[in-house]
């Protein structure tokens, strides 16, 4: 983690334990660093969110689906006439 002066807050930076045990990340940039760890934050589902998953297969099937019964639906409506 590195100290962002310009938030004032601690940015967590993606490291890993290299071949020598040595922990390393890259950066651009020199600040004051620390070593820390994080613990995972549990993601919460939302109904909204359980809905925004749905397969887009289904949305394709579907769509061509509609097209077709509205295409048929108007040769029907014309071989009537």
């Amino acid at each position: 983690m590195y100290w962002n002066q310009t938030t004032a807050q601690w940015e967590a930076v993606e490291s890993y334990i290299d071949q020598n045990g040595y922990l390393a990340c890259n950066t651009n940039h020199f600040s004051t660093w620390t070593v820390a760890e994080l613990e995972p934050v549990e993601a919460t589902v939302t109904p909204s969110a359980q809905n925004s998953n749905f397969p887009t297969e289904y949305i394709i099937i579907g769509a061509a689906a509609a097209i077709a019964f509205v295409a048929l639906g108007i040769v029907a409506y014309k071989k009537r006439k």
